[in-house]
């Protein structure tokens, strides 16, 4: 069996899909070895020296898509169908709906025997989106709700969720946290409440707003670090705590790699997912981002719409979404309740640990082998 991983971007990069990509593709290679191929755009090989790469050179004046309905079948001839002589199943693992539909294109015009495996992390409902779906040999989402949501289109389809995504590693290997706050420039005698990840989505206020206005019912000890904005967002928000007179409660930083992602979770007193009540979060938007909170072993609040309750309704503690008053009660509640917080944060981290990027791959795996 032989695997392509088959994306449109270019690394290295620094967006969610940038890393969940890279960090899926390199657990597909630990399972497949040479039997993997990972597909890229005007990357070099030393950027990505550890996982076998396919580089795709694409000029600046065209489009990818427009270069990849050609690449695809050249591809094919010359790289791909010579596996078929030797017996391999070839699967193609995709989350590019652009790159799916060339690709399910070819397959019917040139009657290719290859597996097609969706990778959703959304649903629009668009045409792409039934075409994609109904044409895919398999689906793997992100929840049950999203399951939900798309398996109304064409309920005999092969869909499964998967959940998971973390480097579990990454998280134990930091020690000394006190020493790890003094490097990143935060207080040490605060307590720190985080938010880590984009300030906005499909530009939407992901409820940095609402935790600066949880502050108002906190007491000055309480500091709000934000970890992840462009700064023309840092530029507004700070302007909005400055309405708010909360200016010298609110840490703002800007987006940095995923090792110093890992050091902001890890010494955080509180990490909040503070989503709004609005249909993208509610219905499709799952945040990948609640398994690194998991790692990193600290007391997690989100807000209650459904998705994130699927893994973490038990061990992290809900509120009503767009409530600030509501965010620093249980702020408050978790301060004064070590206990709990102890066997809520053991019973994340417990859970957290099957729920690795290895095992987020065998899974999927499972559901085409």
């Amino acid at each position: 069996m032989k695997l392509i991983y088959l994306t449109a971007k270019k690394y290295p990069g620094s967006t969610a899909d940038h890393n969940y990509i890279l960090n899926l593709a390199r657990a597909f290679f630990k399972e497949f070895g040479q039997n993997f191929s990972f597909v890229a755009c005007n990357t070099n090989l030393q950027d990505l020296h550890d996982i076998p790469l396919v580089n795709v050179l694409i000029p600046n004046l065209l489009k990818r898509t427009f270069v990849f309905f050609f690449w695809i079948p050249w591809y094919w001839f010359n790289n791909i169908h010579k596996d078929l002589d030797t017996g391999k199943r070839v699967i193609f693992f995709s989350n590019d709906l652009n790159l799916l539909s060339i690709l399910i294109f070819w397959k019917r015009l040139l009657n290719l025997p290859i597996i097609i495996v969706a990778d959703w992390h959304y649903w629009s409902g668009s045409w792409k989106d039934i075409f994609v779906f109904k044409n895919s040999n398999y689906s793997v989402v992100t929840s049950d709700k999203l399951k939900r949501a798309i398996s109304h289109v064409s309920p005999l389809s092969n869909i499964q969720t998967i959940y998971g995504g973390v480097s579990l590693e990454q998280y134990e290997a930091v020690d000394n946290l006190k020493q790890v706050r003094l490097q990143l420039g935060l207080p040490l005698h605060k307590f720190l409440i985080g938010y880590i990840g984009l300030f906005r989505s499909l530009g939407i206020d992901k409820g940095i707003s609402m935790m600066i206005d949880s502050l108002e019912y906190l007491d000055p000890d309480n500091i709000m670090v934000f970890v992840g904005g462009k700064n023309n967002e840092i530029d507004n928000y700070k302007k909005y705590a400055e309405t708010k007179q909360l200016t010298d409660r609110c840490i703002f930083i800007p987006l940095q790699i995923f090792e110093k992602v890992v050091l902001y979770e890890k010494v955080m007193d509180i990490l909040v997912i503070p989503y709004p009540d609005h249909p993208h979060f509610r219905d499709i938007g799952f945040p990948m981002k609640i398994y690194e909170y998991m790692a990193a072993n600290v007391p997690i609040v989100y807000t209650q719409l459904g998705l994130v309750e699927e893994i973490v309704a038990d061990c992290a503690y809900g509120i009503k979404p767009d409530n600030p008053l509501e965010l620093a009660k249980i702020i408050s509640f978790i301060k004064l309740n070590p206990d709990d917080v102890k066997k809520k944060k053991l019973l994340a981290f417990e859970k957290v640990k099957k729920l690795s990027w290895a095992d987020k791959a065998k899974s999927i795996i499972a559901v085409f082998k």
